[in-house]
């Protein structure tokens, strides 16, 4: 008995006996002619597919090692690869391979700057797709990737990056993103640092943060961390001795009193905190630094209702101060009775 297939009008066009003519003749034609239910979220878990099928084949330990034409040395480790892969992925073995060099007609290179651990892990990425990140290995592979150009690596290390950054590895994140010139990176450490001011400016990193870095911090607009605690920090950190890997000694740090002064919106200091500065020596040592006080000082002789402005300036409301703007160390001298 034979078996028809039919088109969408329902007519016999063609048998397993192979006798059909005409439109027989096209029958898988006419089938997948017919329209096909693919959206886009489909399509693109095939292609995903598809591409870790690709992975897997590389990722084969016979065929990782078949037909290898390249050795990179790394510490005396020896690693054959593939020139297409290096190349295809790694802006930098593109230049080199596409180039007269030695180490290209040699087909072989030494690379420094990282350790054999770390290139293997580098390879993994490469070769089968592997997610090799992790808090250890980050800083390295990061550092790594800016070497040898791994765009997409390096794209991956900042996402990585920014989904664990933290109080206790934000400082660190952000001294690195400088060296590798990574601004989405710079720019959420900045952004981070200052949002968390209130806790990370009672940390270690803080003492070793650079005038540059802390002046950035200072002039963010979201902080919610009121002037007085900014100023007590600034003092803090420019009048302190702090140990030899801090940015400068106690006379180096005092020149900056001023100019970080004028980083700040002076307007929302409090009485008390003004009362402070103009007695403290290293602010009367300072030129600048008494120079901006004493201006604002003048402002509370001239407007009798100061506290009133602060509090508004401020955002609190009376009585002082039970506002979700208030920083812990408002609270904290609020419950003391501060002013």
């Amino acid at each position: 008995m034979n078996s028809y297939f039919f088109s969408t009008r329902g007519q016999g066009i063609g048998s397993r006996s192979g006798n059909a003519r005409g439109r027989g003749s096209g029958v898988n034609a006419s089938i997948f002619q017919q329209p096909f239910d693919d959206n886009i979220s489909k399509r693109n878990d095939r292609q995903l597919k598809i591409s870790r099928d690709v992975l897997n084949c590389f990722s084969q330990g016979s065929n990782r090692e078949m037909f290898c034409d390249f050795t990179v040395v790394v510490e005396e480790h020896e690693f054959p690869c593939h020139r297409f892969l290096l190349s295809a992925c790694s802006k930098f073995f593109e230049a080199l391979l596409r180039s007269d060099m030695k180490e290209s007609r040699q087909k072989r290179v030494v690379v420094k700057g990282m350790s054999p651990d770390i290139f293997k892990l580098i390879l993994d990425v490469i070769y089968c797709g592997s997610d090799v990140l992790t808090p250890k290995t980050i800083i390295e592979i990061w550092n790594a990737a800016h070497q040898l150009q791994i765009v997409f690596l390096m794209s991956l290390c900042e996402d990585f990056i920014q989904e664990n950054l933290n109080e206790a590895n934000c400082y660190e994140m952000y001294s690195l993103a400088q060296l590798l010139s990574s601004e989405k990176i710079i720019n959420l450490a900045i952004n981070f640092m200052a949002k968390h001011f209130y806790n990370f400016a009672q940390s270690g990193m803080f003492e070793q943060m650079k005038f540059e870095d802390f002046k950035k911090i200072l002039q963010f607009q979201e902080s919610t961390v009121c002037v007085d605690f900014k100023i007590d920090t600034i003092v803090n950190w420019c009048c302190q001795e702090y140990n030899s890997n801090s940015d400068g000694s106690e006379t180096d740090r005092q020149k900056y009193l001023g100019t970080l002064f004028h980083a700040v919106n002076l307007s929302q200091v409090s009485k008390i905190c003004l009362a402070s500065l103009m007695t403290n020596k290293h602010v009367l040592a300072n030129t600048e630094a008494i120079t901006a006080v004493n201006r604002q000082a003048s402002q509370i002789v001239i407007n009798p209702d100061y506290d009133l402005v602060f509090q508004q300036r401020n955002g609190f409301n009376l009585p002082f101060p039970q506002t979700s703007n208030t920083c812990l160390h408002c609270s904290n001298k609020s419950m003391k009775g501060f002013r």
